[in-house]
């Protein structure tokens, strides 16, 4: 019982933070960059795979954990990116925004993102070893 704690909690996470990027593309006018929306995809696939219903599998949390593991990865290097003088940047990745905003100055959205795919994977862990 108390693994379905972590997934429940994991999920309402996910939640939260899809309907975030959606608040700020939509009411807040943030124009999402492709890295935005590649974290946006992988953290509505977070949401599917972890349904309450059936996110007790070990199928589902299987890939919810790949899910995850790579939103962690893009979120970090899209962190990392924003602090890049654009200088640097190859031409490649210079379609995005040269300003990032977020929350305060030190919680910018890429950095929500992925502290918000690290307490998922983490969430998902816990609930694997409690299953044990």
């Amino acid at each position: 019982m108390f693994c379905g704690f972590f997934i429940r909690f994991a999920w309402i996470l996910s939640l939260v933070a899809v309907a975030s990027s959606y608040f700020a593309e939509f009411f807040l006018k943030y124009d999402p960059c492709p890295l935005c929306l590649y974290q946006r995809y992988l953290m509505v696939g977070v949401l599917a795979l972890l349904f309450p219903v059936w996110g007790n599998h070990s199928f589902f949390k299987n890939l919810a954990t790949i899910s995850s593991t790579m939103g962690m990865t893009i979120s970090y290097d899209h962190s990392i990116l924003q602090d890049t003088p654009y200088e640097t940047i190859p031409s490649l990745i210079k379609q995005l925004p040269q300003s990032y905003e977020g929350f305060s100055v030190f919680l910018t959205l890429p950095v929500a993102s992925l502290l918000s795919f690290s307490f998922i994977l983490v969430a998902i862990v816990l609930s694997s070893i409690k299953e044990r």
